[in-house]
């Protein structure tokens, strides 16, 4: 979860999907001037370098020609090889971004505030995009308080959409009033696996003394460009209690594209649901919802259990309407008499 967002997410129930904040630079945008491969250089720099070279050859053979002639060919020709280099390559590279910057800014959203334009800037230089993503639950038994323990597996794909190799930092942080647990972190990125143990977790896991945010971050991956077919694969397991009848946010971080919950397993007393959102795709009994939709930082999806209501032999079940999904008072309750 990025630094600037925490608040944010300490506010309800905060769980920034496996990521942590991409470092932008202060003019960053999708692709930039030092993004070009050595070719592209030498395709800018060759003829000037050519023009220097044959300055050079004029001065050596100026004794054997002409002398002013040469002299005058060979001067300018260096000094135009010169600020060819300094300026094309250096001052022109600056001044091809800033103003590639500004036209995409403006392209995207030119009539918004100057605020909103900035946020749209941002999202163009995104380099990580996380794509696949699953959430999985399992729950144990309610306990006599009222409580239950949940296991939850998170697992994605890390995409590099940049022009250069890109680090990553998967992180998971959780509220510590849920007495998070964090269980397991892999991830890889081709030949280069990483696998923290139990030592390890708890070595890296830190608390915030102001939010009470627990935070886990791993060491850092680079992830080659997407033209290699490069992708970092994460896993990650951990596990929260919370009450029987509740709710969890998924906030996300990172650009997501596209994103699944399921439950593997829950207690008979139990029903889970989810939805809140037109994208979502859910068949009738099915415990699998995917939300097929692009995510990007601030945004959320969100899930729901409740305690089945028993009346005699017969189950109540809250049923929610599929397009009102998302809030306590969209509840209705269908009574069934077991006379």
């Amino acid at each position: 979860m990025p630094t600037r967002m925490i608040a944010d997410y300490t506010s309800a129930n905060p769980l920034d999907l496996i990521s942590s904040p991409q470092n932008y630079e202060e003019d960053s945008m999708a692709t930039r001037f030092r993004d070009f491969k050595i070719s592209e250089y030498w395709n800018l720099a060759w003829p000037l370098l050519i023009g220097l070279g044959a300055g050079i050859a004029c001065h050596i053979l100026r004794y054997w020609f002409p002398y002013h002639f040469l002299e005058v060919l060979a001067d300018d020709l260096i000094v135009v090889a010169i600020l060819g280099l300094t300026l094309e390559l250096f001052a022109v590279r600056w001044l091809i971004e800033r103003v590639a910057q500004d036209v995409a800014g403006q392209l995207a959203g030119w009539k918004l505030p100057k605020d909103l334009q900035l946020l749209i800037r941002d999202l163009v230089g995104t380099h990580i995009v996380r794509e696949g993503l699953v959430k999985s639950y399992r729950f144990a038994d309610p306990d006599v308080n009222g409580y239950v323990r949940i296991d939850i597996t998170v697992r994605y794909d890390a995409i590099n959409y940049s022009g250069h190799s890109e680090p990553f930092i998967p992180t998971i942080q959780e509220e510590t009033f849920y007495d998070p647990e964090f269980k397991h972190m892999e991830y890889e990125v081709g030949d280069e696996s990483i696998v923290l143990t139990r030592a390890q977790i708890a070595e890296m896991t830190t608390i915030d003394p102001k939010t009470h945010v627990k935070t886990l971050s791993g060491p850092a991956i680079s992830i080659p460009p997407k033209d290699s077919n490069a992708r970092c694969s994460v896993i990650v397991k951990y596990s929260v209690t919370m009450r029987e009848e509740y709710s969890d946010v998924t906030n996300f971080g990172w650009a997501t594209l596209g994103a699944t919950i399921e439950v593997d397993d829950t207690p008979d007393t139990l029903e889970f649901i989810s939805g809140g959102d037109d994208k979502v795709q859910h068949s009738l009994g099915s415990l699998k919802w995917y939300f097929n939709r692009p995510f990007i930082p601030g945004q959320h999806m969100r899930v729901w259990w409740f305690r089945k209501v028993r009346t005699g032999a017969v189950t109540i079940w809250r049923k929610v309407s599929k397009n009102k999904v998302g809030d306590f008072r969209r509840l209705k309750r269908n009574v069934i008499s077991s006379k």
